[in-house]
């Protein structure tokens, strides 16, 4: 696998997770926030519980209307934080609507016994009357389970926040762990391999650089580096190759200029004893252009080879018939033409 992808595979890897376990803790720190919530709720309600004793004694000794008030508005607050519980705790919604229910029958209990407050004459004693004593005890056993249920509430509402706490720690601790274990796993499976493959690639190119033609270097991996391997490895093929032409060009050039000496050395020979020869000697190209003149033919023609060179023949050498006094062929067009 190529290490550009390697590197965005672990990224992406990294990143999925790392968002995951975040997405966790924001679900998490808020439900922790939401149970802290109900629990201030349910504290308070078990205030307003304290105050629904001490204010329906308070109303039964003295009958005064300020204690009712206060009591009606002490449930009216009851009323509105039990609206706020809302659990999707199967356990805790259970204790909610027990709360609930322990405080309607804390409502008409009340009711109940300041009906019959307000009907019985002054001077009847309410305390002997059984349906008085039947409301007032019922009411006070509702407020007592109303007050155990609250703490039961309250217990069940610690002990899933603490839960969710350490899910937190761990989720904490484990978010340093995956980048921990990112940056063990980069490096053991990135870096170092990149790193042991770069100084195979550097010791390979020392080797090949002292001359050594026919070390290759290793391709252990299908990546950047590897390709970069069987580039060197291509680079020194041809080299060898370029080399062994340079040696085989070098010889040949050592074989033309040993050829070129010689036929200097016999076109030296050749033109000494051309013209050393007292005949006139007279040399033409395949175009029938002067390329060389004796001193006899000099002498002959009344031409110096420096004038005459590359003149055609026609015009240095004339050949006229001796009878006719007409110029003749020239036999050097014949002997290009046969």
């Amino acid at each position: 696998m190529k290490l550009r992808r390697q590197f965005i595979l672990s990224i992406v890897i990294f990143s999925l997770a790392f968002i995951a376990i975040s997405t966790s803790e924001v679900i998490l720190n808020q439900q922790i926030a939401h149970l802290a919530e109900h629990e201030v709720s349910v504290l308070n309600i078990q205030t307003e519980v304290m105050n629904l004793g001490y204010l329906s004694d308070n109303y039964f000794l003295y009958q005064e209307e300020t204690a009712l008030t206060e009591y009606n508005a002490t449930i009216l607050s009851i009323a509105n934080y039990l609206l706020k519980l809302n659990s999707t705790n199967q356990q805790q919604q259970t204790l909610v609507n027990k709360l609930k229910v322990d405080f309607e029958c804390t409502v008409d209990c009340f009711d109940d016994a300041v009906i019959i407050l307000r009907s019985t004459p002054r001077n009847v004693n309410v305390r002997i009357i059984p349906e008085f004593q039947t409301a007032w005890n019922d009411m006070s056993f509702d407020r007592r389970t109303l007050a155990l249920d609250s703490s039961l509430l309250i217990e069940s509402i610690e002990d899933q926040a603490s839960q969710l706490s350490l899910i937190n720690k761990v989720l904490f601790f484990g978010v340093f762990g995956l980048f921990g274990a990112y940056l063990v796993v980069n490096y053991l499976i990135t870096y170092r391999r990149t790193l042991k493959s770069i100084l195979g690639l550097r010791k390979g190119t020392e080797i090949i650089g002292s001359g050594n033609l026919e070390y290759q270097i290793k391709t252990e991996y299908k990546d950047e580096v590897g390709e970069l391997a069987v580039a060197f490895n291509q680079m020194t093929s041809n080299l060898k190759s370029v080399t062994a032409s340079k040696s085989e060009l070098a010889k040949e050039i050592d074989e033309r200029k040993k050829i070129e000496g010689e036929l200097r050395v016999s076109e030296q020979r050749w033109v000494t004893t051309l013209t050393s020869i007292g005949d006139g000697v007279i040399a033409t190209n395949t175009a029938g252009e002067i390329t060389f003149l004796n001193a006899e033919a000099e002498k002959l023609t009344g031409w110096k080879l420096s004038e005459a060179m590359n003149k055609p023949i026609k015009d240095v050498f004339r050949i006229i018939n001796e009878f006719t006094h007409m110029e003749a062929d020239n036999p050097v067009f014949k002997v290009l033409e046969t």
